[in-house]
């Protein structure tokens, strides 16, 4: 699903540093998750919120240690 950059700012509580950080790494080199961000000028931003969340959970796998019992 598709949010204007102002309404995905709102909804996850970010402001335009903190956007801009995640996008940056969101969209980086060969990123799986770059097509979940699209810029169709300068005024006009969408953020797909379903990418959004997998690139977070992604992110988030990358801090935590499994443990092989």
């Amino acid at each position: 699903e598709w949010l204007r950059k102002a309404a995905f700012k709102e909804e996850f509580g970010l402001g335009e540093s903190s956007y801009q950080t995640r996008m940056r790494a969101m969209t980086a080199g060969d990123s799986p998750f770059k097509n979940g961000h699209a810029k169709v000028n300068r005024r006009e931003v969408y953020i797909n919120r379903v990418i959004y969340n997998a690139w977070i959970s992604a992110e988030a796998e990358k801090n935590m240690f499994w443990v092989d019992y």
